[in-house]
């Protein structure tokens, strides 16, 4: 990515948690930048297309950051333990994109169907993490979609909402 599209990716991420995506427009996005209208439109095509990238990008850190933590772990219970661990570096380090999808999750919208798509494929990831763990220990009395859903992920990620 060069420079300017990561300034209005940076740029753009922060307005939106700031302000929300309608509350931003795309001249502030140029005014804070520093770009004009015609440089963004070179890299994006349109707001819509600068909230996809974000999220999509976002999501594969934390999905590749998840895939290498987990390679290197063999039990299920420590697999677990790198999944938290990661989500707490993201919620710190990238609060902003954090503030964005949860926002954003919510509603029929594209792009709240967008940011359900991406937390229903990480939620997935723990839910298969969780199976393997039941399957080997043989304790079929707790439901996976549960523990994953409430305990990890919204417990985790709550203060953002």
């Amino acid at each position: 990515m060069n420079r300017t599209k990561r300034k209005i990716f940076e740029t753009s991420m922060r307005l939106f948690a700031e302000k929300g995506y309608d509350g931003t427009s795309i001249e502030e996005i140029t005014s804070a930048v520093g770009v004009a209208k015609g440089t963004l439109y070179y890299h994006f095509s349109s707001k819509e297309e600068i909230f996809n990238f974000l999220v999509e990008e976002g999501m594969k850190l934390l999905k590749n950051s998840i895939n290498i933590k987990m390679q290197a772990q063999e039990k299920y219970i420590d697999k677990l333990r790198a999944i938290i661990l990661i989500q707490l570096k993201i919620i710190s380090k990238y609060e902003n994109f954090m503030a964005i999808v949860f926002s954003e999750c919510w509603g029929n919208s594209s792009r709240s169907l967008t940011c359900q798509k991406y937390v229903n494929e990480y939620l997935s990831i723990i839910k298969e993490i969780l199976q393997e763990g039941m399957d080997k220990r043989r304790n079929k009395k707790i439901r996976c979609r549960d523990i994953s859903n409430r305990n990890i992920w919204y417990s985790l990620f709550k203060p953002l909402l």
